[in-house]
């Protein structure tokens, strides 16, 4: 089975998307009072970025009757499958949360507290389903015979933080170009811009730990899997990924304590959330691709 890019397209918006909300989630939960309006904008951002993953389900397939067919039909090998399993219930309570939140906005305090409790319940829920939603395609991946993906158990933790990382940085991104009555304040976007270079830096170590572990794997063809990465055919798309990283990194490190109104400083910051973004998504493609040559 030849994995094409709507594969490593859907990993990745499945995976934002899904690194999104748990990040908001345990941010919210976790880190301060004045947190609390961070789910929000993570379960809304979520919405179309899983509908566009679907529809990269429709073009994998070919035919739309398939799709319906392929979520009635039980395949648990099929990447296809596991993703669209995944994602559309994720979507499907993001979007009912979405619809209470705008009803309970419009309700006095005391009547709108049965519906919060609903969609606490909910979120729970969806934290549950968002995790195993952005772990599931390194799991997947590792699980198989192919030596670049079987040489190391790091992919999943790879996949993982990958995904916690666009997550942050899509909200960041996003927030600091809508201004609404649900946008992030100030100080929470400053943390959440704080904690990304400590994700990016998990996630170099990882990747730094892939490229050795699979290396010097014992797995038949993994090393000469890993020179087609730094080396080879996929070398300067893998490079340009971990350069998008380090400059990510220093461009928020750059903003640190600086006013984050000013424009400069938001400019910077979106900056670094976009070099994470599309880092993730060579950082994806370039695996996924380099296990099938």
């Amino acid at each position: 089975m030849v994995w094409e890019y709507q594969i490593w397209l859907e990993m990745w918006l499945g995976g934002m998307a899904g690194g999104a909300f748990l990040s908001a989630f345990l941010f919210e939960r976790f880190s301060g009072g004045d947190n609390k309006q961070l789910l929000r904008p993570a379960a809304f951002l979520s919405v179309p970025l899983v509908a566009i993953a679907l529809v990269l389900s429709l073009l994998d397939l070919g035919e739309p009757m398939r799709f319906w067919h392929m979520l009635v039909v039980v395949q648990p090998l099929s990447p296809m499958w596991i993703g669209a399993f995944l994602l559309v219930p994720f979507a499907g309570i993001c979007f009912l949360m979405a619809i209470l939140w705008i009803i309970e906005s419009r309700m006095a305090e005391e009547k709108g507290k049965g519906l919060r409790a609903v969609i606490s319940i909910l979120g729970w829920i969806n934290l549950l389903v968002s995790a195993v939603l952005i772990s599931y395609s390194g799991v997947l991946l590792s699980a198989t015979n192919v030596p670049l993906w079987a040489g190391t158990d790091l992919l999943p933790s790879i996949f993982v933080v990958s995904a916690v990382a666009t997550g942050i940085a899509i909200m960041i991104f996003s927030s600091l170009l809508y201004r609404g009555a649900w946008q992030i304040n100030g100080n929470t976007l400053s943390k959440l811009a704080g904690a990304l270079p400590i994700v990016i830096i998990i996630q170099l170590v990882l990747v730094g730990g892939f490229i050795a572990l699979a290396g010097s794997s014992s797995t038949e063809g993994a090393g000469e899997a890993i020179k087609t990465l730094t080396t080879g055919s996929l070398a300067i798309p893998f490079w340009i990924t971990l350069a998008a990283f380090l400059v990510s990194i220093g461009l928020v490190v750059a903003a640190r304590g600086k006013d984050i109104e000013k424009k400069a400083v938001r400019s910077s910051i979106i900056l670094s959330a976009v070099c994470v973004i599309l880092g993730s998504l060579l950082l994806r493609a370039v695996i996924v691709i380099g296990g099938q040559i």
